[in-house]
């Protein structure tokens, strides 16, 4: 119910180095798929190079302006699949442009608050009937994402004084 495969990254004017086949293809249901994506393997936390029908998509709408708004919802948009489908092969294309957003170095208190917001956000992915595993991976989630938020302060470009207020 979810496909996704690997991307490669390229600048407007350069030519894309896209994967050549045979291509390898691996199925895993639901909770494995979600557990891997937890901890930062298998199809990935980010949006990018991901098809899934419709309906899953308008379950899991995007929050509009967050920043990470692939964490808050791509294990919710997993956690809607009895299966995943992946290839790591690069056979999507992302031009990454100067001034991008991902691309700033700019680290404001709002990219704080987002990430924070993200964190909760994706913790409601985790289903009721989750097994010991599963919440287990949440949880090393949501810990690895603090500490990203914790180093995000320390980057953080505002008035510093302003941090308590993240919270």
């Amino acid at each position: 119910e979810l496909a996704s495969c690997g991307h490669v990254t390229y600048r407007p004017g350069e030519i894309p180095a896209w994967s050549v086949p045979p291509y390898r293809v691996r199925v895993e249901r639901q909770p494995e798929a979600l557990e891997e994506t937890l901890y930062y393997r298998g199809v990935g936390s980010s949006a990018v190079a991901k098809l899934a029908r419709r309906e899953v998509w308008l379950n899991h709408p995007f929050v509009p302006g967050l920043h990470y708004e692939d964490l808050a919802t791509i294990p919710g948009v997993i956690a809607d699949c009895d299966s995943v489908a992946s290839v790591a092969a690069s056979l999507y294309g992302v031009a990454v442009r100067p001034g991008s957003i991902t691309r700033t170095s700019r680290i404001g208190l709002d990219r704080v608050r987002d990430l924070s917001t993200a964190i909760e956000l994706c913790g409601l992915a985790e289903p009721e009937n989750a097994s010991v595993a599963l919440k287990s991976a949440f949880r090393a989630r949501r810990a690895t994402d603090l500490c990203r938020v914790i180093n995000l302060c320390d980057q953080a470009t505002d008035d510093i004084s302003q941090i308590a207020q993240v919270q």
